[in-house]
């Protein structure tokens, strides 16, 4: 874990001391020097939700806010991509007292070199080199065992994911299309809050950290498909080696309508699978045609929808 974590700052912190504010484009695979694209993001949206794991009322009302920095790099054979997402909301619902149901924070860092491209290099592939690391900003409360919220189950760094890797990047400018594959990828989970009981994110007791091998790919895809419409996509998908019979999936899936240059409505869809992770259940148990009712720790597949509007400022 610290080598990975000091790799990654040691990048971010190269581009920052080297680079110079500018407003990007496109992304070309071509010689251009660092550049950023940064965004804020306000939000106001109705959820839909199955076994999320930070909880909510089915159908609530979600205030959110989103803040992107994309830095990029190349001199025509190397480059360097990054990304740092964060996202926060909060709802207001009819059973359940106001508390978070999205927090996340990631940090992404990868480094290619072209090993074969197109005449005009619309497309090309990499060998890569590459990090990310996933966490939250707060610490998420227990409110079914505890209603006033005084225990917290996770924070900050507990978990965080950490996966490196070297593989193969398959990129598209026409398309902003990115599809890396790694056959031996690393993948690190850490619970660093020694308040937090470390078995229910898969760590084995006495442990703070669990390591494991496995195959790694992750698709992203930004494009408009209509007037002023934009499709963006983001997959990722971890195959512990030592479990094969499961697979770790993240999926973003978000369609955006562009109302002005800084209204938008969008629907988005998140879907989240990790056998090593508990969540609480809910389930329909007293009839009323909400599933709302605390049913028990186990696993399943987390699914989080929006529909909303959105005030977006970039710089």
């Amino acid at each position: 874990m610290t080598g990975s974590l000091r790799s990654f700052f040691a990048i971010v912190f190269l581009g920052l001391v080297t680079s110079r504010l500018n407003a990007q484009s496109d992304l070309l695979y071509g010689v251009f020097p660092w550049q950023w694209n940064a965004s804020v993001t306000g939000s106001i949206s109705n959820i839909s939700l199955s076994h999320w794991a930070d909880g909510g009322d089915e159908y609530s009302y979600v205030a959110g806010l989103k803040f992107a920095i994309d830095p990029s790099w190349s001199d025509g054979r190397w480059s360097f991509i990054g990304s740092w997402d964060g996202r926060f909301a909060t709802f207001g619902g009819k059973s359940l007292p106001p508390r978070k149901t999205e927090d996340r924070l990631e940090l992404n860092g990868k480094i290619g070199r072209v090993i074969w491209s197109t005449d005009s290099r619309s497309l090309s592939l990499h060998v890569t080199a590459f990090v990310n690391l996933l966490t939250q900003f707060l610490p998420d409360y227990d409110f079914i065992g505890d209603p006033k919220g005084t225990h917290y189950i996770s924070n900050f760094m507990a978990p965080g994911y950490v996966t490196d890797g070297l593989g193969l990047d398959l990129r598209s400018d026409s398309l902003n299309l990115s599809v890396t594959i790694t056959p031996i990828a690393s993948k690190q989970t850490l619970v660093l809050d020694r308040g937090i009981d470390v078995t229910y994110f898969g760590v084995d007791p006495g442990r703070r950290t669990e390591s494991s091998l496995g195959a790694y790919a992750r698709i992203t895809f930004a494009h408009d498909i209509f007037e002023r419409t934009r499709f963006n996509v983001k997959t990722i998908l971890f195959s512990d080696y030592s479990e094969r019979s499961t697979v770790d999936l993240s999926g973003f899936a978000e369609l955006d309508f562009r109302v002005t240059d800084y209204l938008t409505v969008f629907t988005s869809l998140q879907i989240l699978n990790d056998d090593d992770m508990k969540i609480r259940l809910y389930a329909d148990l007293d009839g009323d045609g909400s599933s709302d009712d605390f049913a028990g720790i186990g696993h399943g597949i987390q699914l989080y929808g929006q529909l909303g509007v959105g005030v977006t400022v970039s710089f």
